[in-house]
Protein backbone atom coordinates (compact mmCIF):
# COMPACT_ATOMS: atom_id res chain seq x y z
CA UNK A 1 0.00 0.00 0.00
CA UNK A 2 1.18 3.66 -0.60
CA UNK A 3 1.34 6.04 1.98
CA UNK A 4 -0.53 9.21 1.91
CA UNK A 5 0.67 12.37 4.25
CA UNK A 6 -1.86 15.43 3.96
CA UNK A 7 0.46 18.91 4.33
CA UNK A 8 -2.01 21.82 5.52
CA UNK A 9 -2.37 25.14 6.86
CA UNK A 10 -2.40 28.63 5.61
CA UNK A 11 -0.90 30.12 2.78
CA UNK A 12 2.98 31.37 3.47
CA UNK A 13 3.34 28.35 6.33
CA UNK A 14 6.11 26.76 3.73
CA UNK A 15 4.01 24.10 2.28
CA UNK A 16 5.31 24.62 -1.10
CA UNK A 17 9.12 24.94 0.12
CA UNK A 18 8.95 21.94 2.60
CA UNK A 19 7.42 20.16 -1.07
CA UNK A 20 10.16 21.07 -3.21
CA UNK A 21 12.48 20.24 -0.29
CA UNK A 22 11.18 17.08 -0.37
CA UNK A 23 11.39 16.56 -3.89
CA UNK A 24 14.52 17.63 -4.54
CA UNK A 25 16.19 15.43 -1.99
CA UNK A 26 18.33 12.34 -2.71
CA UNK A 27 16.23 9.51 -1.18
CA UNK A 28 15.46 7.29 -3.94
CA UNK A 29 12.03 7.51 -3.30
CA UNK A 30 9.67 8.39 -6.16
CA UNK A 31 7.15 10.61 -4.30
CA UNK A 32 3.51 11.98 -6.05
CA UNK A 33 2.28 15.17 -4.61
CA UNK A 34 -0.86 16.36 -5.28
CA UNK A 35 -1.08 20.16 -4.99
CA UNK A 36 -4.47 22.96 -4.79
CA UNK A 37 -3.82 25.52 -7.71
CA UNK A 38 -4.42 27.82 -4.88
CA UNK A 39 -1.07 28.80 -3.79
CA UNK A 40 0.80 31.80 -3.95
CA UNK A 41 3.67 29.56 -5.23
CA UNK A 42 3.79 26.36 -6.66
CA UNK A 43 6.70 23.51 -7.59
CA UNK A 44 9.56 25.28 -8.68
CA UNK A 45 9.12 25.47 -12.11
CA UNK A 46 13.01 24.26 -12.24
CA UNK A 47 11.61 20.83 -10.86
CA UNK A 48 9.32 20.60 -13.86
CA UNK A 49 10.64 18.10 -16.78
CA UNK A 50 7.77 16.87 -18.00
CA UNK A 51 4.30 18.59 -18.20
CA UNK A 52 0.79 17.02 -19.22
CA UNK A 53 -2.38 18.90 -18.36
CA UNK A 54 -2.78 17.89 -14.85
CA UNK A 55 -0.07 15.86 -14.12
CA UNK A 56 3.75 17.18 -14.52
CA UNK A 57 6.71 14.92 -14.11
CA UNK A 58 9.08 16.71 -11.74
CA UNK A 59 13.10 15.90 -10.59
CA UNK A 60 13.91 12.40 -9.43
CA UNK A 61 10.67 11.07 -11.03
CA UNK A 62 8.69 12.79 -8.71
CA UNK A 63 5.02 13.69 -9.81
CA UNK A 64 2.81 16.44 -8.99
CA UNK A 65 -0.73 16.49 -9.77
CA UNK A 66 -2.63 20.21 -9.59
CA UNK A 67 -6.08 19.33 -8.19
CA UNK A 68 -9.20 21.22 -9.98
CA UNK A 69 -12.22 18.80 -8.65
CA UNK A 70 -11.60 15.70 -6.23
CA UNK A 71 -8.57 14.74 -4.37
CA UNK A 72 -10.01 11.10 -5.29
CA UNK A 73 -9.91 11.82 -8.91
CA UNK A 74 -6.45 12.87 -8.72
CA UNK A 75 -4.80 9.93 -6.75
CA UNK A 76 -6.99 7.50 -8.87
CA UNK A 77 -5.09 9.68 -12.18
CA UNK A 78 -1.41 9.44 -10.50
CA UNK A 79 -2.53 5.52 -9.40
CA UNK A 80 -3.26 4.42 -12.87
CA UNK A 81 -0.46 6.65 -14.10
CA UNK A 82 2.06 3.53 -14.62
CA UNK A 83 4.36 5.41 -12.72
CA UNK A 84 5.93 3.73 -9.74
CA UNK A 85 5.19 5.44 -6.44
CA UNK A 86 6.66 5.05 -3.48
CA UNK A 87 4.79 7.77 -1.24
CA UNK A 88 1.64 10.44 -2.07
CA UNK A 89 1.94 13.53 -0.52
CA UNK A 90 -1.16 16.24 -0.87
CA UNK A 91 -0.57 19.94 0.02
CA UNK A 92 -4.06 21.01 0.89
CA UNK A 93 -5.27 24.29 0.49
CA UNK A 94 -5.43 26.70 3.56
CA UNK A 95 -9.11 26.55 3.76
CA UNK A 96 -9.09 22.88 3.34
CA UNK A 97 -10.26 20.40 6.52
CA UNK A 98 -8.02 17.62 6.17
CA UNK A 99 -10.42 15.22 8.60
CA UNK A 100 -12.17 15.40 5.53
CA UNK A 101 -9.67 14.57 3.13
CA UNK A 102 -8.09 11.79 5.29
CA UNK A 103 -11.28 10.10 5.93
CA UNK A 104 -11.82 9.58 2.50
CA UNK A 105 -8.87 7.13 2.31
CA UNK A 106 -10.09 6.07 5.49
CA UNK A 107 -13.04 5.00 3.75
CA UNK A 108 -11.39 4.31 0.31
CA UNK A 109 -8.11 2.48 0.00
CA UNK A 110 -8.46 2.03 -3.52
CA UNK A 111 -8.38 -1.68 -3.77
CA UNK A 112 -5.86 -1.78 -1.45
CA UNK A 113 -3.78 0.70 -3.40
CA UNK A 114 -3.31 3.48 -0.75
CA UNK A 115 -3.38 3.93 3.10
CA UNK A 116 -3.59 7.03 5.10
CA UNK A 117 -0.20 8.07 6.79
CA UNK A 118 -0.13 11.15 8.53
CA UNK A 119 -1.23 14.75 8.66
CA UNK A 120 1.42 17.46 9.00
CA UNK A 121 0.33 20.96 10.03
CA UNK A 122 2.76 23.24 9.07
CA UNK A 123 2.42 26.35 11.13
CA UNK A 124 3.56 29.70 10.49
CA UNK A 125 4.50 30.75 14.17
CA UNK A 126 5.55 33.88 12.97
CA UNK A 127 1.91 34.34 11.79
CA UNK A 128 0.30 32.15 14.50
CA UNK A 129 -1.74 33.91 16.59
CA UNK A 130 -2.78 36.62 13.63
CA UNK A 131 -4.55 33.70 11.90
CA UNK A 132 -5.63 32.27 14.99
CA UNK A 133 -7.94 34.81 15.85
CA UNK A 134 -8.76 35.92 12.06
CA UNK A 135 -9.43 32.19 11.02
CA UNK A 136 -10.03 30.37 14.47
CA UNK A 137 -11.99 27.31 13.53
CA UNK A 138 -9.71 26.24 10.22
CA UNK A 139 -6.96 26.74 12.51
CA UNK A 140 -8.45 24.76 15.32
CA UNK A 141 -9.42 22.23 12.85
CA UNK A 142 -6.10 21.51 11.22
CA UNK A 143 -4.15 21.48 14.58
CA UNK A 144 -6.80 18.80 16.14
CA UNK A 145 -6.13 16.38 13.28
CA UNK A 146 -2.75 16.81 12.92
CA UNK A 147 -0.24 13.96 13.66
CA UNK A 148 2.77 16.33 13.21
CA UNK A 149 3.07 19.53 13.86
CA UNK A 150 6.15 21.62 12.26
CA UNK A 151 6.45 25.10 13.62
CA UNK A 152 8.33 26.84 10.89
CA UNK A 153 9.78 30.35 11.08
CA UNK A 154 10.86 30.10 14.61
CA UNK A 155 14.00 32.10 13.78
CA UNK A 156 11.68 35.51 13.52
CA UNK A 157 10.17 34.76 16.72
CA UNK A 158 11.89 34.36 20.51
CA UNK A 159 12.55 32.06 22.36
CA UNK A 160 9.52 33.35 24.79
CA UNK A 161 7.26 33.54 21.84
CA UNK A 162 7.79 29.96 20.76
CA UNK A 163 6.85 28.95 23.73
CA UNK A 164 3.72 30.57 24.15
CA UNK A 165 3.04 29.47 20.95
CA UNK A 166 3.79 25.79 21.79
CA UNK A 167 1.38 26.47 25.26
CA UNK A 168 -1.41 27.29 22.56
CA UNK A 169 -0.72 24.80 20.27
CA UNK A 170 -0.64 22.14 23.20
CA UNK A 171 -4.47 23.57 24.07
CA UNK A 172 -5.58 22.33 20.87
CA UNK A 173 -3.33 19.22 20.29
CA UNK A 174 -1.87 17.51 23.53
CA UNK A 175 0.15 14.48 21.75
CA UNK A 176 1.38 15.40 17.90
CA UNK A 177 5.29 15.88 18.38
CA UNK A 178 6.68 19.05 17.05
CA UNK A 179 8.87 20.25 15.10
CA UNK A 180 10.82 23.30 15.34
CA UNK A 181 12.19 24.63 11.94
CA UNK A 182 13.52 27.72 9.92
Amino acid sequence: MIPITIITWFLGSGKTTLLNHILTSDHGLKIAVVENEFGETSIDSDLIERSSEELIEVSNGCMCCVVRKDWMDAIEKLLDSGKKIDAIVIEASWASEPLPIAQSFLMNDMGGRVKLDSIVCLIDAFNYENLLISHPDIAVGQLESADFIVMNKCDLITPEKTKYLEWLVRRVNAFAPILYTS
